[in-house]
């Protein structure tokens, strides 16, 4: 497995552990509890950009590279 799909598993896995305490979160709702919610959901939107960021500006520029060179290597 690459690099690149373990760190998008691993964000995968953080995202599932945040709703669950999300849900738990929701069902214990208080005065101030509002806001470990509102941070949850921050935390969420946060990871689910990081993952679209690396894939955009990381990943995909490296299959490229790695489709490109395996190209040349065979001519």
């Amino acid at each position: 497995m690459s690099l690149g799909k373990k760190s998008i598993l691993g964000f995968s896995v953080l995202n599932v552990v945040m709703i669950v305490l999300l849900i738990i979160d929701l069902t214990n709702l208080t005065s101030l509890d509002w806001l470990s919610t509102l941070l949850t959901f921050v935390g969420i939107a946060i990871t689910l950009s990081y993952i679209l960021y690396v894939k955009q500006k990381i990943i995909t520029p490296l299959k490229q590279l790695s489709k490109c060179t395996a190209g040349c290597l065979r001519h």
